[in-house]
């Protein structure tokens, strides 16, 4: 089983506060729960944050690859993609049925 989980959100930047439009791709071989991944994305945007360390906690917390891409407003429209495997020891989410390894993006 291969899973791509896909999820549109805004978080601010703690550069300029303004707000960015991020697409996160959550990527396993296992259950992981949609409401989940909302949780853990609502818990992480309350306050601004970068997205390099945003997508790195989005990995640690869902125990899984997270890619985000964002068009920064006040980068000159630059647009970065960040891609992150959850740090050994991290996770708290409860795992359902899975394969082994994970699924590649």
């Amino acid at each position: 089983m291969k899973v791509r989980h896909q999820m549109g959100f805004r978080c601010k930047c703690p550069v300029d506060g303004k707000v960015d439009y991020y697409v996160a791709s959550f990527y396993v071989r296992r259950l992981l729960k949609c409401e989940d991944i909302a949780q853990a994305v609502a818990a992480l945007t309350r306050e601004a944050a970068y997205q390099e360390c945003l997508t790195q906690a989005l990995a640690n917390r869902l125990d899984c690859k997270v890619k985000t891409v964002v068009r920064h407003r006040a980068g000159e429209g630059v647009i970065t993609t960040v891609v992150c495997r959850q740090a050994p020891g991290t996770s708290e989410v409860t795992h359902g049925p899975q394969a082994d390894g994970e699924a590649e993006g």
